[in-house]
């Protein structure tokens, strides 16, 4: 049975995957790079060129060698994987936006079944595949692609944490609020408004140990966020 759900929650990724490139392809190839899509397209592969978090728009624009952080560099890491194997046209970026939009499709499938059941995960695969709110900005290369994929996965986390209450979910969610907030800033809110409750509001958990999961949870944040913090501490003025 989970073979078989497995087998349809795959074919609805496939399917969203497909509608995604159709859309890039069909109305947003060639497309002007400009904004937000910019930064992310150059800065990945600027990155991999070795120049490290440069300002692209400064550079290519301005010709100034200026260091960058306008944007968290999760997507631009993200964009940076098929930029190193020469997959480095804005045309290749937005195939890979895609497929992470895939990956989402296939992740909130997974999470579905985790809150109400394997029917339900199905059908808010075939949502996340075909709702436009979902799959245009892999088209256009922003960072809502990846936002919504750390967002998916914190959701998940967050309710295996809530049912088996464990250090090793505690580390799991935190990292994924973690990366959620390296890809859009503003995530660090999930800190306060969904770790800290969560935790503290466990059921038939003693208090001294909700305390030791909070403390783990916002630990594993801390710790995925400070090497990108540490970095634009000694670069910046």
């Amino acid at each position: 049975r989970d073979r078989r759900w497995l087998v349809w929650l795959g074919l609805i990724a496939i399917a969203g995957l497909g509608l995604r490139i159709a859309y890039v392809l069909i109305t947003k190839n060639p497309r002007a790079v400009g904004g937000d899509s910019f930064y992310y397209h150059h800065g990945a592969n600027l990155l991999v060129d070795g120049r490290g978090f440069l300002d692209p728009i400064q550079l290519l624009q301005f010709h100034r060698s200026t260091p960058g952080a306008a944007h968290p560099p999760g997507y631009i890491v993200a964009l940076a994987i098929p930029s190193l194997f020469r997959l480095d046209t804005f045309l290749a970026h937005q195939i890979w936006s895609c497929i992470i939009g895939a990956g989402t499709v296939f992740l909130v499938g997974i999470t579905g079944r985790e809150i109400a059941g394997p029917r339900v995960g199905l059908v808010a695969a075939v949502i996340s595949a075909v709702y436009p709110n979902v799959w245009f900005y892999d088209s256009v290369v922003m960072s809502e692609t990846v936002i919504l994929l750390t967002t998916t996965l914190t959701i998940f986390l967050a309710y295996r944490f809530a049912r088996r209450p464990s250090i090793g979910f505690a580390i799991g969610l935190g990292v994924s609020v973690g990366a959620a907030a390296l890809t859009r800033a503003e995530s660090i809110l999930l800190v306060p408004l969904l770790v800290v409750p969560l935790a503290l509001w466990l059921r038939d958990v003693d208090l001294r140990r909700r305390v030791r999961l909070l403390a783990v949870a916002t630990g594993a944040t801390l710790a995925t966020i400070a090497p990108w913090v540490g970095y634009n501490l000694v670069r910046f003025e």
